[in-house]
């Protein structure tokens, strides 16, 4: 069986692009449109929460990796008008032990 990325790879390859299709036909976001702006304002709004959330010290570990994955998430879809954003994971993860 292939591993993710191994798929990802593939499916960039046969795209010929460096940025998987969200959509036929659309390799890009448009970072000036009204949606965006919409997604943009609610993801930061998001991220600040979650920093807030993260701050706590009382916070078990499940929770704090729970909240940092959230964050790193955020963060994934702030950075989606740059082009170079998409990166295939080095790592995938396979359960408990890896973490």
């Amino acid at each position: 069986m292939n591993s993710a990325s191994d798929c990802i790879a593939a499916a960039l390859s046969a795209t010929g692009s460096d940025m998987p299709p969200v959509l036929p036909g659309i390799r890009r976001l448009d970072a000036y449109s009204e949606t965006w702006y919409f997604v943009r304002a609610h993801c930061e709004r998001r991220l600040r929460e979650l920093r807030e959330q993260n701050d706590n010290p009382t916070l078990s570990e499940v929770r704090t990796a729970t909240l940092r994955g959230q964050i790193v998430m955020a963060k994934e879809i702030l950075d989606l008008p740059n082009p170079k954003a998409f990166v295939v994971p080095a790592v995938i993860y396979q359960g408990e032990d890896d973490l």
